[in-house]
């Protein structure tokens, strides 16, 4: 989806990674939702390791690339992240149901 960087590679970077590890605790490091941030996040590590822009070029943010600029502004990407990421790590109320029935019935 054409969208625009965050200006601050720190936040940037320190945000995905909390991410990324708060669904991995939350969710296990195997689940699809942890996997898929992992993956989607992949494109981005050539901002930050040099040997993954062959001959200088990036593969991913370059003109022939995946990733394109475009008019998806940068505080509406953070809401919807933050509020993905809250779906994604709040316990489902599924898990909740089973944690009451166990703490009512310790034998079974």
């Amino acid at each position: 989806m054409p969208h625009r960087d965050i200006r601050s590679r720190r936040f940037e970077i320190g945000s995905g990674v909390v991410g990324v590890v708060l669904l991995a605790v939350r969710r296990g490091p195997l689940d699809p939702a942890t996997l898929g941030a992992a993956a989607s996040s992949a494109p981005d590590l050539e901002h930050v390791l040099p040997f993954l822009r062959p001959g200088g070029r990036k593969l991913f943010h370059g003109r022939l690339g995946w990733h394109r600029s475009g008019r998806f502004p940068v505080s509406l990407q953070l809401v919807l992240a933050g509020a993905i990421l809250g779906l994604l790590i709040a316990p489902s109320r599924r898990s909740e149901i089973a944690e009451q029935h166990s703490r009512r019935a310790p034998g079974l």
